[in-house]
């Protein structure tokens, strides 16, 4: 859990961090409120198109954190590790695209066996990892490559993940006390007055925002991870 509180830490604390992350927020908050249901009972087209470009600008967001974490191993001092905001996470996506097709059918064949897919299949984020060291995807292709990152980050990840879950637990436990204790969690309120309290507003949003800022951090910790744990050898 430490390590993960020290990651967080840092994407709050290096040069210029407070201000990407109010765009982060503001994203969030656009994003929440996009998606809020209208008056006839659908979200619009445009709440689908925001969010979809907003998840390939974060696929590339991350992608980004996780070549800077390459890039600062073995250096003595640390790099920013928050990209800044332009166009090169669309770039990076696109330069992926065939990529990440190939791999999710691969997903989706993985998930036809049972309880042994639905394992494996969180291990191909480590494709991502591996693309981002220089943003190529040669020899990324082969389905082959699940069972080495299966062998070489099994028990490290998991690790990972479940300290990742405890920090966003802590995060939303914290949010719906809040909630409960203030009464925006009122299912028949809400239902009676036809609208969201401001309130329940504003604690999806910090959920949402949150939980991009979790997958800064998953990006980075799984880079830190392929770091020490990669080797050259056979699958």
């Amino acid at each position: 859990m430490a390590e993960v509180l020290k990651t967080l830490k840092r994407f709050y604390t290096e040069d210029g961090a407070i201000l990407k992350h109010v765009v982060w927020l503001v994203l969030s908050f656009v994003c929440v409120i996009l998606q809020m249901p209208s008056e006839s009972g659908n979200t619009s087209v445009l709440s689908v198109i925001f969010g979809l470009v907003l998840t390939i600008y974060t696929f590339g967001y991350n992608s980004i954190i996780m070549h800077n974490r390459f890039e600062e191993e073995g250096k003595s001092r640390h790099i920013n590790i928050m990209p800044e905001f332009d166009q090169l996470p669309f770039k990076i996506f696109g330069r992926a695209f065939v990529l990440m097709i190939v791999w999710f059918i691969y997903s989706l064949l993985f998930l036809l066996i049972p309880i042994l897919g639905w394992i494996v299949a969180p291990f191909v984020i480590f494709v991502q990892v591996a693309y981002s060291k220089e943003f190529k995807t040669e020899g990324l292709y082969n389905a082959a490559l699940i069972v080495k990152f299966l062998r070489l980050f099994w028990v490290p990840a998991i690790l990972f993940w479940f300290r990742l879950f405890l920090c966003g637990l802590v995060f939303v436990g914290v949010l719906a006390l809040i909630g409960f204790l203030s009464g925006a969690f009122d299912i028949m309120s809400i239902m009676m007055s036809g609208q969201i309290p401001p309130l329940l507003i504003a604690i999806i949003v910090l959920i949402q925002y949150f939980s991009t800022v979790l997958g800064f951090v998953s990006a980075y910790g799984l880079t830190d991870i392929y770091l020490k744990k990669w080797d050259d050898s056979s699958y």
